[in-house]
């Protein structure tokens, strides 16, 4: 298994291939191929190929690809495995054909040679490869039966463009990323993107079971080889006169060869062990044929265990029947935090599964495995999935109201949608429009959200055109040949929707995430022609299976638990629910929807007051005014008055309650959007209460430090755990009030307050005294002493005592002030601490500018906006090392950080700083850039605007 990509540049104006295009697109797919690169262009720059190596069959050199033959004028990039290969050669030598190596790659090229566009018809396996026919001047492509194996192309009229992953055209440069409008209306109904669509108009999946031929010049015609529904009919018509012990018969041997083939290998194979009988089976015919020689791994989680979905003591027990090495994984939710961002990253198109894939394929890889069988395939095949009977019974007891399906049952669905989820499932709703077929019942049984779910922040482009175009595909693509059975129609739908567009494709790249290939014994054409009349049962019979009674398992992960925080089942479906937008938002960089934001709403409380909170609203409201969406600001404590005097523009679009609840709760109400932006702790309870009562969609919760430093009420610990994000201005903020109200943090997001945008001209009339002035302003209020300043002065005393004596300016007003005034005059002369109060914000900025330090070893700051303010202007700064400070001081490079009751180490700090100007020069350089990188109010805006994007 590796890696392919190709450039055909077939039309007439197109422009020849670049390529640093194709290295480009192929290196996105190193993991898919560790083991080697090549590329190779045409002579006349009209075609080029790339391929990344899996080195599994033939481990030399002579396997290494894009490969030559015939003199070099065929050229083969393969991704996959032919079975049958070893056969294949035998009857090509014999008929003339040189093959110099032993790879199965080779045997595509001569068999190319000997049967041309027929090859299709004779070989066997997982594939997906592209030959470049110099002779014929033009290039032929093909995908497996069951589209096991990925393809992609873009075709823009002039050049053809083709690879392994959709993410590896988009790196290329040359595929537009505008939208597929079908694909993310898809993605929603289905939690995977169905096939043909990607996320991606100019990108399409080639279809499985297809061959394509293109000339020069663009001529091409595409063939059906093997379509699965056909082969299903035809395997029911040969079956129907067999005895149940020949059934039998032909199952086995079918089942033996099939596993026979698929543990060809030069290099160790595996197994994926589950609980379940499919696994178990595979595990109990590979186990005889190849004793003692096969690891078998099994994933275990804390949240399962003793329960039904623990499979690990059940999987044990089969390795050990069949003679196999076994190991289980235990995964937790930390180790899932820990790993989500390189697993969404992997993930080449958004499914709502793929994490216990993911998972185990990282610890088969750990194990040294480059192949592992998986029991993927059994359930469709051989009927083992509830749908098997729920589907065919429900279109049965339904099929009388067929005709009415678009006036009654759009009419009922119409009424009982809007409160039907909260009583149960919302898919009832549409048990009349959808369940009088077997294809609408299919969608009801698969679907992950209905048609008329479909989240209403999506834009309509989505909703309704991309929606009603997937819809007519899906369509199509149910047409079942006519005498196909209950079970062969209900196999047909599986096998084409579910298991090609999610299971088959999570297992790609999930495996070759890890460089890891994924073999499927029970999706073979073989076996499939025999096993029309087979069953779980049989399965289990054929293969001795211990446990054969076992109830259905897989490899379940608790992903839903770990998204909402919690180790409990309850709620499943909104942590799935969150799971996908998270995946959609992460995993599919490029392809977000160019319809603006979401409607937003910001709640805050205290937006008139002074101080830091106040400060993070009016920034995060001004972000929210720059988007091309309608913002309201609400705020409980403060009235309407307050707001227009505070802040003057867009004045309209604000409210504030003056205190009353109800006034709030109703303006709430009546505000509400489909992403609401909560600006206080203390609201989010509200937002979640809407949000639990369906009448918002989403909401973001935010912290500013000292109210999220404690054990929260049960309110507040379930409005941030059902947030769909949580903003904190430091990681301090995040790190408590995670650990202190056990939340697992995955939905928590760092934007650190920034300066304010518009800076007034300082008053040139005033600057601070002294020969080294150093500054502190904050609120003088007896419930903040914490910010530092009685250590400030203790520490201005040691320094007097040294013979050095800077001057302390003190801004600020409060009803501590004259205490502290009392205070200093008793310690330290009375011109060396000067107090100010409050200052003009002209004079503000005159006392930043000059001086010499700025010092705040508060205990327990949550950000520091003043810190800010400081480093705008070229001052070091001098800060507590507990709470959020260290989020904004680097100590040593833009300042220092000290204890808040160390009065000898700020004493030394301000003392180096005197006596090291050059010193203090650079520090407070360095804290000018560090400002202009980190803090400004546009990159502020720009962390704001990714977050809305990405939900």
């Amino acid at each position: 298994m590796c890696g392919l990509n190709a450039i055909f540049a077939y039309g007439p104006v197109s422009p020849q291939v670049i390529r640093d295009e194709i290295i480009t697109t192929r290196d996105y797919m190193v993991s898919r191929g560790p083991d080697g690169a090549g590329d190779w262009i045409s002579a006349d720059q009209r075609v080029g190929l790339g391929h990344r190596l899996l080195a599994i069959i033939d481990t030399s050199d002579a396997g290494r690809q894009p490969m030559a033959y015939d003199e070099g004028r065929l050229q083969l990039v393969f991704n996959g495995e032919i079975y049958n290969y070893r056969e294949l050669v035998s009857i090509l030598s014999a008929r003339g054909h040189v093959l110099r190596s032993r790879s199965d790659s080779e045997v595509l090229l001569a068999g190319w040679r000997e049967w041309g566009e027929a090859l299709v018809d004779h070989i066997q396996g997982m594939y997906a490869f592209v030959i470049w026919d110099a002779d014929r001047q033009g290039m032929f492509l093909a995908r497996d039966p069951f589209g096991i194996k990925p393809l992609y192309i873009a075709d823009d009229g002039q050049t053809l463009r083709i690879a392994s992953q959709v993410k590896a055209l988009l790196a290329g440069g040359g595929v537009s990323a505008d939208p597929d409008h079908a694909g993310h209306a898809g993605y929603w109904v289905w939690g995977s993107v169905p096939e043909p669509h990607t996320l991606y108009r100019s990108i399409r999946a080639f279809p499985a079971g297809h061959s394509r031929w293109i000339a020069r010049g663009g001529a091409s015609h595409t063939r059906c080889f093997a379509d699965l529904r056909e082969r299903l009919l035809i395997a029911e018509q040969e079956s129907a006169t067999w005895s149940l012990a020949e059934v039998e018969a032909r199952f086995r041997e079918g089942l033996e060869q099939s596993v026979q083939r698929h543990l060809l290998a030069d290099v160790p194979v595996g197994l994926f062990l589950s609980g379940g009988i499919d696994s178990g089976a595979l595990a109990m015919v590979a186990g005889s044929q190849i004793p003692g020689r096969m690891k078998s791994l099994t994933l275990g989680f804390d949240v399962f265990k003793g329960s039904l979905e623990d499979e690990t003591q059940m999987a044990a027990a089969i390795a050990a029947r069949a003679g196999l090495t076994h190991l289980t994984y235990s995964v937790g939710a930390s180790e899932f935090r820990a790993a989500r961002a390189q697993l969404l990253h992997d993930m080449d198109q958004p499914s709502l599964d793929g994490v216990n894939t993911w998972l185990v394929s990282r610890a088969a890889r750990e194990q040294g495995l480059k192949v592992a069988l998986s029991g993927l395939g059994g359930d469709e095949l051989l009927g083992g999935y509830p749908s098997f009977k729920q589907i065919p019974r429900l279109a049965s007891i339904l099929r009388p109201f067929h005709g009415g399906r678009q006036s009654i049952g759009r009419g009922v669905r119409q009424v009982t949608a809007p409160w039907l989820p909260f009583l149960t499932s919302g898919k009832y709703a549409g048990l009349l429009e959808y369940g009088t077929s077997e294809a609408g019942a299919y969608l009801l049984r698969r679907a992950s959200f209905m048609p008329w779910e479909l989240p209403t922040e999506l834009p309509p482009e989505v909703r309704k055109q991309g929606l009603a175009e997937m819809l007519v595909n899906y369509e199509e693509q149910t047409r079942l040949p006519s005498g196909l059975s209950a079970r062969g129609r209900i196999s047909a739908l599986e096998m084409t929707c579910y298991m090609r567009n999610q299971l088959l494709r999570d297992a790609d790249w999930a495996g070759m995430a890890h460089g890891l290939e994924i073999r499927v014994p029970l999706l073979d054409l073989g076996l499939l022609a025999v096993a029309s009349r087979a069953d779980k049962t049989m399965l289990a019979r054929i293969t001795q299976h211990p446990a054969a009674d076992a109830p259905k398992l897989g490899f379940t992960v608790p992903v839903a638990n770990w998204v909402r925080g919690t180790a409990s089942a309850k709620d499943h479906s909104r942590g799935l629910q969150r799971w996908m937008g998270i995946v959609h938002a992460s995993a599919c960089p490029g392809a977000q929807l160019k319809s603006g934001l979401p409607l937003l709403a910001l709640w805050a409380p205290e937006m008139a007051q002074p101080g830091g909170v106040q400060s993070y609203m009016w920034r995060l409201w001004e972000a929210m005014r720059a988007q091309p969406s309608s913002a309201r600001a609400l705020s409980l404590n403060d009235g309407t008055t307050d707001l227009k005097v505070c802040h003057g523009s867009h004045h309209e679009l604000m409210q504030g309650a003056s205190g009353s609840r109800l006034i709030f709760l109703l303006r709430a109400w009546a505000s509400r959007r489909h992403l609401v932006t909560v600006g206080h702790l203390h609201q989010a309870p509200v937002a979640w209460l809407f949000f639990r009562l369906g009448l918002i969609h989403r909401y973001v919760v935010t912290l500013h430090g000292i109210e999220a430093w404690k054990r929260l009420s049960r309110w507040h610990r379930a409005a941030l755990r059902d947030a769909t994000a949580v903003v904190v201005s430091t990681r301090y903020t995040q790190d408590v009030c995670t650990q202190e109200n056990d939340l697992a943090g995955d939905n928590f997001h760092i934007i650190p307050l920034c300066a304010e945008q518009q800076v007034v001209q300082a008053d040139a009339s005033f600057s601070l005294s002294g020969s080294f002035p150093i500054l502190f302003v904050a609120r003088l209020a007896s419930s903040e002493r914490y910010k530092g300043l009685e250590t400030l002065m203790q520490a201005l005393v040691d320094l007097h005592q040294q013979g050095i004596k800077p001057t302390l300016h003190v801004v600020g007003d409060g009803d501590d002030r004259a205490q502290l005034e009392i205070e200093a005059a008793t310690v330290l002369p009375a011109n060396q601490v000067i107090f100010h109060g409050r200052l003009t914000d002209a004079a503000l900025q005159a006392a930043y500018s000059s001086a010499a330090v700025f010092a705040m070893p508060s205990a327990k700051e949550g950000f520091g906006i003043v810190f800010l303010e400081a480093m705008r202007h070229g001052v070091p700064c001098i800060g507590g090392d507990h709470g959020g400070t260290p989020d904004v001081i680097r100590h040593g490079e833009d300042g220092f950080l000290v204890r808040y009751d160390d009065v000898a180490a700020l004493a030394g700090h301000l003392a180096y700083l005197m006596q090291h100007p050059t010193e203090r020069k650079r520090l407070g350089d360095q804290a000018r850039q560090r400002f202009e990188r980190d803090f400004t109010f546009e990159r502020f805006q720009q962390r704001w605007q990714r977050l809305w994007q990405a939900l």
